[in-house]
């Protein structure tokens, strides 16, 4: 083994000081301090540090009169709270070891993970307290169950009232050596059965005084507890240290966005610690608040985060003078936060740091201790996860020609073994080394670089080695996508040795609830394709599949990609994993579907749509009932008449599950009434003229002969520019129907195709074509004077779509020319995309044929997500009219099948 790019920091010796004896110091100093605040309905609870360590002493003393042995081991299986803290140093001041289990695991696993452990007590609250009876069901175990909150009669065990009310044993206290175990906290890895990392008094003392050497802390800081607290860097981070130095820690047991924030700024928090997902949720804010701005805005926004890039070099922060509302958004005490837990962005970080920001990154396992690496606030290298803290030695072995090799850790951090499993500690500890398991490189001044997981490396046909984690983080940059995997799986000729890049997605469901879009499928696929453009063509998704539900993890959050391939390959993870049927659903669920509108929606999917299999109140209609865009506006439209209710405009954007819709629909009918039988309802009734007659009148203005001239001049002028210097060919003109109406339905390429097909029209077409654009390109008054200007009725096609199919209909009706884009969205790399089907559902409905056109060229002129445009030779090709079919509803797929590869041919 070669071993390179050694990174080292002053080798720190045993701790002088035990824990205990620095919360005792401590508590002498600070008792009237508050310890811990919790955030309550009622407001602020507050424990002092009397009163936290007088309760964790009663906590020990309850311990030890039960016959609570040294060393033996005492579960927690509870949310973040203070009981969590006080039981948790009553563990340790009655000389035992503590064993946090994750409370979101299965009642299974913490039966499996009791019994590996050999617990003598189990702490829990009263959220757990039934799924732990069940797991503890035959066991002895059940008897040593110490409940936070008042039990139902009945209830085995004691309250944590009832402990603390114990007799102190004659003798003090027993205390725990430097190298005694303390902690035995279960992670899995990636695979693998659940292993008991065993840390010690030294590990933790080591740890939290080597991070105080590095970064500044004292006992006026508040720090927020976000993070669960079974994890070793929260553990640390969030409670051990802050009372290490006599600081308050306050609990706020939320995710929302907002109580964050009110909690940051209520409590005083001057130091953070989350994980990257903190820091993604808030740039998403920032952003799409900042598109929602004018260009100028935009651009200046840009010019001042460079500008302040700049001044921080020279030691001057100008962050909260030029971006006040930012800061203040984030409460106005806060100094600090810290990420770990996962790798970060470097983009993300970048615009926090030139926002004025201080994040310092780490990087740490359970073995480690958490951390074993900090970035520095006076050397914050963007990207790397800093140096090594005092003590600790880091170590690059067999490293390839970039640098990046395993990642090898010594130090007073490193964990004592694994329990009772010596072969797996042999595994990892090897000659006072511990091999981490992870990929990284250090540069020249000992900054240490994470790249991936030695096991999850990719290896694509070409050699080309990819590490998930940066992949993942480039693609989690889209608001749209709450959990992303990234997997190699084998390619399709079933090579194993090479692989090809595929993900798993789970959509952000509020964020699309939110922009009111009920298309997740197809917003996703625009998005990874715009942010598959900006990566190298190696790096680029080849496949992916879309999932409702989480992505499965293990104790520390790390995603099971090696579960997710076998599955993959397999067949065991469909795209969409079927929720509850109608017997599983709660009684509340039960009554929805019982409810006359609820039976009506069932109905209606069963028997008008065919969706067989049973239907729970949880499912979505796009993702499990297999419902498109198209679909979806004819259920709607249906149930509507079948109702007898009027849905406004947006309805279906907020309805992702059947839950939603039998809910909105019940608000909206105001009575749970019984619906007759009534007959599916089409297209054909939909945009049938008597229906867009009751419709009233359509707010769209043609322009007049006189500007229609005047705009077509102008655009000739664009063709003659186009034919100089883009070598424009245009054939198949003949192939236009002399009179409207008729859609003319081009492949997307670029923002210029509308200015090309437009600028080759002969007159007599021009004067009559109309388009129904996508609102968000019309949102200033300049751009709703050119839409005015070009016959653009603005709509969003998410929001609004049976709006958008009604409007196209009615100006077919009228004698105009349609010209729609079947993509949707332009291309990402000059291929065709899928089509959407309402080019043929309004063809048929309406009558009217559709000449299929073929762009050529315009991609490499201005590809999407491109600033400059670049000289290439453009054709365009109007291909023969297709007549729509008349053979029954299954025609509109059939139709739109037959443009795509007329178009195809066309180009």
């Amino acid at each position: 083994m070669s071993v390179a790019g050694a990174a080292r920091q002053p080798f720190a010796g045993a701790p002088a000081k035990s824990y205990l004896e620095r919360l005792d110091e401590i508590v002498r100093t600070f008792p009237d301090r508050v310890a811990f605040r919790q955030k309550t309905r009622e407001g602020y609870r507050q424990v002092s540090y009397a009163e936290a360590y007088r309760r964790a002493r009663a906590v020990a003393a309850g311990l030890l009169d039960m016959g609570l042995g040294a060393g033996e081991r005492v579960a927690i299986v509870s949310e973040n709270r203070p009981e969590w803290v006080v039981s948790y140093l009553g563990i340790l001041i009655a000389a035992g070891t503590v064993v946090p289990l994750d409370p979101q695991i299965s009642p299974g696993e913490w039966r499996r993970l009791l019994d590996d452990c050999e617990a003598r007590m189990v702490f829990a609250s009263g959220l757990h307290g039934a799924r732990l009876q069940e797991a503890l069901e035959g066991s002895p175990l059940a008897e040593g169950v110490i409940r936070f909150d008042p039990a139902e009669d009945g209830a085995r065990g004691l309250t944590l009232a009832e402990l603390e009310s114990r007799t102190a044993p004659a003798g003090g206290f027993p205390r725990a050596g430097f190298d005694d175990v303390v902690v035995i906290i279960y992670t899995s890895g990636t695979t693998g059965r659940p292993k008991g990392v065993m840390l010690t008094q030294a590990n933790i003392v080591s740890d939290i005084t080597a991070v105080l050497e590095c970064v500044r802390a004292d006992s006026s800081d508040a720090f927020l507890c976000l993070l669960p607290l079974q994890h070793v860097f929260a553990s640390v981070v969030s409670f051990l240290l802050p009372l290490y130095l006599g600081a308050t820690v306050v609990f706020a047991d939320t995710l929302k966005r907002s109580e964050i924030l009110e909690a940051l700024e209520e409590a005083g928090i001057s130091i953070l610690a989350t994980v990257p997902q903190f820091f993604y949720l808030f740039h998403d804010r920032i952003e799409e608040e900042l598109r929602k701005k004018p260009a100028v805005v935009r651009r200046l926004f840009r010019a001042l985060l460079r500008a302040n890039r700049v001044a921080q070099r020279f030691g001057v922060n100008l962050g909260k003078t030029l971006f006040g509302k930012i800061h203040r958004n984030f409460g106005s005490r806060l100094r600090l936060f810290v990420s770990g837990g996962s790798a970060f962005d470097p983009k993300v970080a970048q615009d926090f740091y030139d926002l004025g920001f201080t994040i310092l990154q780490g990087y740490g396992l359970t073995e480690t201790t958490g951390a074993c690496t900090v970035t520095r606030v006076e050397d914050n290298v963007i990207g790397s996860v800093g140096r090594p803290l005092p003590g600790v030695e880091i170590r690059i072995a067999d490293p390839d020609d970039t640098g990046v090799g395993e990642v090898l850790i010594r130090g007073p951090v490193v964990m004592k073994g694994y329990y009772r499993n010596p072969q797996a500690t042999a595994e990892v500890l090897r000659d006072g080394w511990f091999y981490s398991g992870d990929l990284g490189r250090l540069d020249e001044r000992g900054n240490l670089f994470i790249t991936g997981r030695k096991k999850e490396v990719i290896v694509l046909p070409n050699g080309k080695n990819i590490y998930p984690d940066e992949v993942e983080a480039h693609y989690q940059q889209s608001p749209y996508i709450q959990e992303i995997a990234v997997i190699g799986v084998s390619d399709p000729a079933g090579h194993r040795t090479s692989e090809r890049l595929h993900a798993v997605v789970v959509p952000n469901f509020e964020y699309l609830k939110a922009k009111k879009i009920a298309n997740a499928r197809e917003i996703l696929r625009d998005e990874i394709g715009r942010y598959s453009n900006q990566l190298p063509a190696y790096k680029r998704l080849m496949s992916y599949q879309i999932q409702k539900d989480p992505l499965p993890r293990t104790t520390t959050r790390k995603i099971k990609r090696l579960e997710l391939r076998r599955m993959i390959e397999e067949g065991e993870l469909r795209e969409t994993e079927g929720a509850a049927g109608d017997g599983a659903a709660s009684p509340e669920d039960r009554a929805l579907l019982e409810s006359p509108v609820g039976r009506e929606v069932l109905r209606s999917l069963r028997e008008q749509y065919g969706r067989t299999a049973p239907i729970g109140p949880g499912m979505n209609l796009e993702l499990d009932l297999g419902f498109d865009s198209m679909e979806r506006v004819e259920l709607l439209a249906s149930l509507e008449t079948a109702l007898g209710v009027e849905l406004p405009d947006d309805f279906g954007a907020e309805i992702h599950t059947v839950r939603d819709l039998i809910t909105r629909l019940d608000e909206l009918t105001g009575a749970r009434r019984a619906a007759g039988e009534r007959a599916r309802q089409s297209w054909t009734e939909i945009l049938s003229e008597s229906a867009l007659s009751k419709e009233g009148e359509w707010q769209v203005r043609f322009s007049g002969p006189w500007l229609s001239a005047l705009k077509y001049a102008g655009l000739r002028v664009f063709y003659l520019v186009f034919r100089i210097l883009l070598g424009l060919e245009v054939r198949g003109l003949e192939h236009l129907p002399k009179e409207p109406p008729f859609l003319i339905c081009p492949n997307h390429q670029s923002f210029l195709d509308p200015f090309v097909v437009m600028s080759v029209l002969p007159y007599r077409t021009f004067r009559k074509v109309f388009f129904v654009g996508y609102s968000e390109y019309f949102q200033n008054w300049l751009m709703k004077f050119l839409a005015r200007l070009a016959n653009i009725v603005p709509v969003d096609p998410d929001a609004h779509l049976l709006a958008a199919m009604k409007l196209g209909a009615w100006g077919l009706r009228q004698g105009r020319v349609l010209c729609i884009f079947p993509e949707g969205s332009r291309t990402y790399d000059g291929e065709l995309m899928e089509f959407k089907k309402g080019a043929a559902i309004l063809a048929r409905e309406v009558g009217a044929p559709i000449v299929p056109v073929g762009l050529r060229g315009l991609h490499q002129v201005w590809p999407r997500d491109a600033r400059r445009i670049r000289l290439h030779k453009v054709r365009v090709a109007f291909g023969p009219p297709l007549a729509p079919s008349r053979e029954g509803e299954p025609a509109y797929d059939a139709d739109t099948e037959r443009l795509r590869a007329a178009v195809g041919r066309l180009i």
